[in-house]
């Protein structure tokens, strides 16, 4: 049913119908969302538009949702469009400090053998040397053991 879905909506022309991670610290819309990923714009019926807005959560996304009455729908694109377009430059700036965005490619850029220390989601740490990174799995050589880690447990990286 279109009417429980909803239809996507333009949130502005230079914006198009997906805010990226890049135009949302530009523009502010969702400042509070830690590891912001990506919003889109549903209207669930003339008076309700619904925000789904994907961020990252211990390297997995997950998805919350924000009402939106139409006005405030209308005031947000406003305020948008008054605003300057986010260049290229800007942009490429904002993606170079988004690394919960590219944390596979952090990991597969540290060499092994290199001495890191892992955060558990449970909030312990694990430190050793870095053997491998494979298969969305850290290696670590800890001084009792080889220690197998799956990113999707962990929290941090030193």
């Amino acid at each position: 049913m279109i009417g429980q879905q909803g239809e996507i909506v333009l949130l502005t022309k230079h914006v198009g119908y997906t805010l990226d991670a890049e135009e949302n610290l530009y523009y502010e819309v969702f400042p509070e969302i830690p590891n912001f990923e990506s919003a889109q714009f549903f209207e669930i019926n003339n008076n309700r538009i619904e925000a789904r807005i994907s961020f990252v959560e211990y390297t997995r996304i997950k998805v919350s949702r924000r009402a939106y009455t139409q006005k405030e729908f209308i005031d947000l694109q406003i305020r948008l469009n008054q605003m300057p377009e986010i260049t290229d430059r800007i942009r490429e700036s904002f993606w170079k400090n988004l690394t919960y965005l590219r944390t596979k490619e952090v990991l597969e850029n540290i060499q092994t053998g290199q001495y890191v220390s892992v955060k558990h989601q449970n909030g312990k740490w694990v430190r050793g040397t870095l053997l491998s990174y494979q298969k969305e799995r850290l290696l670590l050589q800890t001084p009792f053991a080889i220690k197998q880690i799956p990113i999707s447990k962990m929290e941090l990286i030193n």
